[in-house]
């Protein structure tokens, strides 16, 4: 009776290790122990004088009981035995914690970090000899298969002393030396993450699971080939739903596909969507706030260090790949500006991350990026569309042992902006001087017919460009969370310019300002560069970030700066006004 007990609680333990990885991508941090529901399956009541299953059923449960202090009851509705073929069906099982315990574990301060009710449809076990219930430390099986195993997961204890369970080998080494199982097989499998006020957090269904040639003993116990204890692993999940905590996003993943001891990992169709509609998203924040809608079809991982995730809680990786995503920002510039947006810089937000992470090679292939940004001075909204945006990034970290031998993050990418102009940016962000924002950019722009950039600069900048053709742009800038320097070269040729303003009354329409137009091109714009035998213009520029701006924003500000600069308009055109003000 006590291997079949050591055999549960085998399988327990590699629940809750999977878990363990499961809950650094999934879980929601916060929440407070809830009071578990009343067993539903009641044990079925015996056939005969002769039949002991009932009693047998009563032992485990009391060893359950006494094997977890008390915290968990196990509640079994049927045990079916085939002596002839060696084996034990357990059908409706159920592992429930015991409110009254619960409560007095978090009054003496002893609450584990996560509290669990465990129920599974059907727990086969093949390969159980009579030798077996003798007391022998060893003990080898065929397979155990589990069928719609549900686990609901409440929060429990938010101390570090809470959160890390024993290793299956130290747990269960003193009744069990040596465990050989050939398969383990889980199907149809479902995890619910409950808040506080009963109501779900997050949830993950079809969670399937592959074990072979599992060994536990000595030998195995430090494995980094292995995965609990496994030769062989393969862990799948589908339909993950959660939402944020401010209720203006849902994230889902359709299909999670995990293969711990080929170091891999295939997720399918990542979104990360908003409730509310451009206007109502912008009317609810109150103040400025980029709204963001993100679809990835694929993200792959390779080389990835499951030791170190699941005993030491860090995220290693060889490379990392995402493919076709989809990424759209709004921003309606009508509203106040809100708080400033301080260490907000990627470096610094990689810091941020709540789990150390090193990645050697992040992947992006044919990304569709798309701004668009509602001015309230035109009334108008204009579009920034990149395509066939190729990138990477590597040494992706915020592990200090990697940074004191590399300090450097690099992000190279390139792509078609507006459907005609091939460009090209390079970042390096120095992560040894993350607080301070410290970055590097270097820009290229390839040329183009000036008419390309009207969708955006005559919503955006109220300006057309009558005639122009660049013939490339190029910037390098160096600077921090504060304000940005460089060199912008812009090469041209016929620049003249119609600035625009809004139609009086109820004329939405952008219309010609004549006057100052002929002006500009006549005594203020510089029409080309290199201007007949005069050298080039290359100026030095610098710009002062506006704490309510973002990174990017920073980047771009200060090569419009070196834009005006050079064909001769004021550089105030590169100061930004936030909101209109009535």
């Amino acid at each position: 009776m006590k291997k079949i007990t050591i055999i549960i609680l085998f399988i327990g333990l590699i629940v809750l290790s999977a878990y363990m990885y499961l809950r650094h991508s999934v879980a929601t941090p916060g929440f407070k122990p809830a009071a578990a529901k009343t067993p539903a399956a009641t044990p079925k009541k015996a056939e005969s004088v002769a039949d002991l299953r009932p009693l047998f059923i009563s032992k485990l449960q009391q060893l359950v009981k006494a094997g977890t202090g008390g915290l968990y009851n196990l509640s079994i509705h049927e045990v079916e035995p085939d002596v002839l073929n060696a084996s034990i069906t357990i059908n409706h099982a159920e592992l429930i914690p015991d409110s009254a315990v619960l409560l007095q574990l978090k009054k003496s301060g002893q609450l584990p970090a996560q509290v669990f009710r465990v129920i599974l449809g059907k727990l086969k076990i093949d390969g159980l000899g009579l030798q077996d219930f003798l007391n022998s430390k060893n003990l080898d099986l065929k397979s155990i298969k589990i069928s719609a195993p549900s686990i609901d997961i409440y929060p429990g204890s938010t101390s570090e002393a809470g959160q890390k369970p024993p290793t299956l080998y130290q747990g269960l080494k003193e009744k069990l030396e040596h465990l050989g199982i050939d398969h383990i097989i889980v199907d149809g499998g479902k995890l619910v993450i409950h808040k506080p006020n009963g109501s779900i957090a997050s949830s993950l269904e079809g969670i399937q699971v592959r074990l072979g040639d599992i060994l536990m003993d000595s030998t195995t116990q430090y494995d980094k080939k292995r995965f609990l204890f496994a030769k062989t692993a393969e862990l799948s999940m589908k339909n993950y739903r959660t939402s944020t905590k401010d209720g203006m996003y849902d994230m889902a993943i359709d299909e999670i596909s995990v293969h711990p001891t080929q170091s891999t990992l295939a997720a399918s169709h990542i979104s990360f969507k908003p409730r509310l509609g451009k206007k109502e998203f912008a009317k609810k924040q109150g103040v400025m706030k980029e709204r963001y809608d993100l679809s990835i079809p694929a993200l792959r991982m390779q080389g990835i260090d499951w030791w170190n995730l699941v005993n030491k809680e860090k995220i290693f990786a060889e490379e990392a790949e995402i493919s076709q995503a989809r990424f759209a920002i709004y921003f309606d510039r009508s509203l106040p500006p809100g708080k400033p947006k301080l260490n907000s810089f990627p470096s610094q937000l990689i810091m941020k991350l709540p789990i150390l992470v090193h990645i050697a090679v992040l992947k992006c292939k044919n990304l569709d990026l798309q701004y668009e940004e509602y001015n309230p001075f035109s009334e108008k909204t204009g579009i920034v569309h990149i395509s066939h945006l190729d990138g990477e990034v590597r040494n992706l970290t915020n592990l200090p042992s990697a940074i004191q031998k590399n300090k450097q993050t690099t992000v190279k990418a390139s792509g078609i902006i507006l459907g005609k102009v091939p460009a090209s940016l390079t970042l390096h962000f120095d992560m040894a001087r993350y607080k301070t924002g410290a970055f590097t950019a270097d820009i290229n722009v390839k040329g183009f017919d000036g008419n390309v950039i009207t969708p955006v600069s005559e919503p955006l900048g109220m300006f057309r460009l009558k005639s122009c053709t660049v013939q490339s742009i190029k910037a390098q800038e160096q600077g921090d969370e504060v304000s940005a320097t460089g060199k912008t070269l812009i090469l041209y040729k016929d620049l003249k310019i119609i600035p625009l303003e809004k139609g009086k009354g109820d004329d939405s329409s952008l219309n010609k300002k004549h006057v100052t137009g002929f002006l500009a091109n006549a005594f203020v714009i510089k029409n080309d560069n290199p201007s007949g035998n005069e050298a080039v213009r290359n100026p030095v520029t610098s710009f002062n970030r506006d704490p309510h701006a973002s990174f990017f924003n920073l980047i771009w500000k200060t090569v419009l700066t070196g834009i005006l600069k050079t064909t001769g308009a004021p550089e105030k055109l590169a100061k930004p006004k936030y909101y209109k003000t009535e």
